[in-house]
């Protein structure tokens, strides 16, 4: 279920139509791949800052939903994605990826720009069932079992996204894509 508040879900309405993004809808760029919630990014460099418990880090950001950065529990790390290609303000940033059951996550958003932070959203978890996802132009869809996604609506143009996730679950969490929609 998505959650946001009003004037997010105002924002996003607006912003978005309703965002479509996914199996290669009309607002797919040419080369990009699709899932249900966003689509990715021309591959660059990917990063992992910080990780603990994590294999094949560089897959949260290769342009493919198929293959996972795989975070086991009590893991966790800065995944970072620089793509080279500027997206403007007002595009959703985010991350697609897998989560347990029963969840336990938390997940920090920022945009960079040449590697620098543009902007970032208030960090966003899920623990027993229940998230906290409040902010303005925040996006979280929970699903326990199932791919999930959260990201945040930009104001500022940037060329590539990073995503500090926590795993606090007993299974593990699968961090398929930093993405744009």
């Amino acid at each position: 279920m998505k959650k946001m508040s009003m004037p997010g879900a105002a924002l996003l309405t607006l912003l978005l139509g309703g965002c479509g993004g996914g199996g290669g809808d009309a607002s797919t760029p040419a080369g990009a791949v699709a899932n249900e919630f966003c689509h990715t990014l021309p591959s660059g460099s990917a990063g992992c800052s910080g990780c603990l418990n994590v294999e094949n880090p560089a897959h949260a950001f290769d342009g493919s939903f198929a293959t996972v950065a795989t975070i086991a529990p009590s893991g966790g790390g800065s995944f970072r994605g620089l793509s080279g290609d500027l997206q403007e303000g007002g595009t959703v940033a985010g991350v697609s990826f897998y989560l347990p059951s029963p969840a336990g996550i938390s997940i920090s958003m920022a945009t960079l720009r040449g590697g620098t932070q543009q902007e970032s959203a208030a960090p966003v978890s899920r623990q027993n069932g229940s998230d906290n996802c409040s902010g303005i132009a925040q996006i979280c869809n929970f699903r326990d079992g199932q791919d999930s996604f959260v990201g945040f609506v930009t104001t500022l143009p940037f060329d590539g996204i990073q995503a500090t996730i926590s795993n606090t679950s007993t299974g593990e969490v699968l961090v398929q894509e930093l993405c744009v929609d």
